[in-house]
Formats: C-alpha cells, structure tokens, sequence
C-alpha cells in the first residue's frame, strides 16, 4: 500500500477523531455558554443558539452509542437538547442550569441499572477495547460500576445545590471544570489501580 492509498484509508479515522474532539469540547463548554447566555439576560435568544450548537453533537453521539451497544448512555444527549428546547419555551434558565444534575443522575440510573443485568457498564466499555475478561476482571469492573454510580451521584447532587443556590460563576466553574478534573481523577486512579492489581491494562498482556 502506496503513502496516497494509506492517506485514504486514514481520513475517515482522522475525520471521527477531529469531531469526537469538537464534541468533547462543545459538551465541556455548555455551562460556560449557559453562563453567558444568561448573564446577558435573553434567555430564549441564548437556548435556540444552544440548541443549534447542540443539536449535530446530540444526533451524532445518538448514532455513535447505537453502534457500540451501550445502552442507555446513548439517549444522554437527548437530556440536554430536550432541556434547551424547554428553556426556549418556557423562558426559563433554570432549566438550563439543571441540565448537569440531569445528566449525571441519568448515567447514575443507566449504570445501576446495568449491575442487575449480568454484565455492569464498565465491563461494556472494557470489551470495547479487550474483549477477553477473564472473572477477576469481570468482578473489577462491577466494583468500578459502583464506584462511577456514586460519583454520578454526587456530582449531580453538588451541580444542583450549586443552582438552587443562583451561585452561577461556582456552579459554572464547578460543572465545567472540576467535575471534569475529578472524572479524570477517578479515570486515572482506576488504570493505576488496575495496573497495579493486574500488572497490565489489558488480559491478554497479562503475564
């Protein structure tokens, strides 16, 4: 294969990869364009903008969990595009605001939920990558789908306090940055953890 056959072959790959990071960046930033949104006082104006940033990255996403079987994360997105349609409606930003605690109680609920099925979320997200789980992997990955359930839990719990509280510039800083500090926290303590439980991040390099 020729380096013109090879740039053919990887530009869809590089095509996905660009807009899986737009949208990881477009979701990281939505409390900080509701911030805006409401500080400039149209309400309505900033949620049908919203809707639009939104709206590609929700369909996608959608798509995206369809085809990696992962059950109800894929309907997540819909959360937020049904809270900014509503927001449009009605007028209101509170509902803007609570669409963090939403979110985070929605993945509590589909996690959970997933631990009285047989394989736990985490273990769908591991054989994305590893399909051979051996049990103790197995039983890694259910105490892990716990340990996500109540980090879900409190983070949208601390979201929504921020909100009823009206402490917008803390509840921005919060939901856009240190509840993403803390999910790669958690992200990274579990490979190291595994690391070291295992002595390797995948089964089969297991020694």
């Amino acid at each position: 294969m020729n380096a013109e056959e090879r740039e053919k072959v990887n530009h869809p790959s590089r095509l996905k990869q660009a807009s899986m990071l737009l949208a990881a960046a477009l979701f990281v930033l939505y409390p900080v364009f509701v911030y805006y949104a409401i500080q400039a006082g149209d309400v309505r104006r900033g949620a049908l903008l919203l809707f639009l940033i939104y709206l590609p990255l929700g369909v996608a996403r959608l798509l995206w969990g369809k085809r990696s079987r992962l059950g109800g994360v894929q309907l997540i997105p819909l959360l937020t595009l049904g809270a900014i349609a509503l927001s449009y409606l009605f007028s209101e930003a509170g509902l803007l605001l609570i669409t963090p605690t939403l979110i985070n109680w929605s993945l509590f609920l589909v996690f959970a939920a997933t631990l009285f099925t047989g394989r736990p979320m985490i273990e769908r997200f591991a054989r994305l990558i590893d399909p051979n789980l051996g049990k103790e992997r197995q039983r890694w990955c259910s105490l892990w789908t716990y340990i996500w359930c109540g980090f879900f839990a409190l983070n949208g719990g601390v979201a929504l306090l921020l909100a009823m509280l009206d402490e917008r510039l803390y509840w921005t800083a919060y939901t856009s940055i240190v509840s993403y500090v803390l999910m790669g926290l958690l992200l990274g303590g579990e490979m190291a953890l595994r690391y070291l439980r295992f002595g390797s991040l995948r089964e089969g390099s297991s020694g």
